[in-house]
């Protein structure tokens, strides 16, 4: 088949909220459903019908286990990946509601006959400029960890967060699971190997090539970092075609 992805860091409105977002154009049918991997963060998914121009959208909720997403021939899924703390915000921090789910999201109304990536960006940015947030609900320290983490790709030494935030071990774990969802551990191990298939997928590399980039001291770390995170054997992700594969695209 031919699959078409791109990944792309958004700015104005849409960087307020937004982490990143990412396309798969999907050509030919795939067998069965698509795969969405372990994320660390929430996701609004928009799957358009390129034939009619009908929007399908849906919150794929942070998970520690795979989700499927059922894609038409001739689709594009795209993938908008909330910031943690403004998913925790925009949900009045009720976020477990969606963790390891799949859910209907209607607040955002696309009219029939869409067929162009901008004119959904545009919708995007209209709803989301009406949108107050009390940031103050945030720990500042919490806010810090998450964009370290972030920027490292979730090679960070835990010991270095919690002196900076002047507090207990256990507290800033505890805020830290409430906005995520996750313990800064989890958080950060899934952010890597999530990282680490972006890049497979944007560029032909092999994974030999690649790991050490991430923080894995050798093929056996990464192995069993990969194994507890993912569930399945490292080979499936061993190339590009390989991960396709892997979610269900060939």
């Amino acid at each position: 088949m031919k699959l078409y992805y791109s990944e792309y860091k958004p700015n104005g409105i849409l960087g307020e909220f937004f982490l990143d977002y990412s396309k798969f154009e999907v050509r030919q049918k795939i067998r069965g459903n698509f795969h969405l991997l372990n994320d660390y963060t929430s996701s609004l998914l928009i799957v358009l019908d390129i034939n009619s121009g009908k929007i399908i959208c849906k919150i794929a909720g942070y998970r520690n286990e795979r989700l499927r997403i059922n894609l038409k021939e001739n689709s594009v899924l795209f993938i908008y990946k909330f910031k943690p703390e403004i998913f925790y915000l925009l949900n009045d921090g009720k976020i477990e509601n969606f963790k390891n789910k799949i859910v209907n999201y209607l607040k955002i109304k696309f009219p029939a006959g869409i067929h162009d990536e901008k004119t959904i960006n545009d919708i995007l940015i209209e709803h989301y400029k009406k949108i107050t947030l009390n940031r103050t609900k945030l720990k500042s320290y919490v806010l810090r960890a998450i964009e370290k983490i972030n920027l490292q790709k979730g090679n960070y030494k835990t010991g270095e967060l919690i002196s900076e935030s002047g507090i207990s071990i256990r507290q800033f774990q505890r805020e830290f699971k409430k906005v995520t969802g996750f313990s800064p551990k989890e958080y950060a191990s899934i952010l890597r190997i999530n990282s680490l298939t972006s890049q497979l997928l944007k560029d032909k590399v092999s994974l030999k090539d690649i790991f050490f980039d991430f923080g894995f001291y050798d093929q056996a770390h990464f192995n069993n970092e990969f194994r507890k995170i993912i569930g399945a054997n490292p080979t499936l992700f061993e190339s590009r075609q390989k991960l396709i594969k892997y979610l269900n695209l060939l």
